[in-house]
């Protein structure tokens, strides 16, 4: 039987100057909603940047004076993985 490669994000780990912050997630869909200006768009664009992508557009001023490090916890293929990225420029 073959199986088809997965990857689930369970949650997102923000560590900085005023202590930490996670998001999780559950298999299937998640919705990410709130207010206007409330982060949705920065959990998406850390997500990227913990599986590689760039950090440009997470780099503005509030993030970079209190975030310092992101954890990424992931199954791949059914084993879990944390990925961790700097939050640098």
């Amino acid at each position: 039987m073959d199986s088809k490669p997965s990857l689930i994000v369970h949650r997102l780990i923000l560590m900085g100057i005023n202590g930490t912050y996670e998001s999780h997630f559950k298999a299937g869909l998640n919705i990410i909603r709130g207010s206007m200006d409330s982060g949705k768009s920065t959990i998406l664009h850390m997500i990227n940047y913990c599986l590689g992508g760039s950090n440009k557009k997470i780099l503005y001023e509030e993030v970079k004076a209190k975030v310092r490090t992101l954890f990424l916890e992931v199954s791949f293929n059914g084993k879990i993985f944390t990925i961790e990225r700097s939050l640098r420029e």
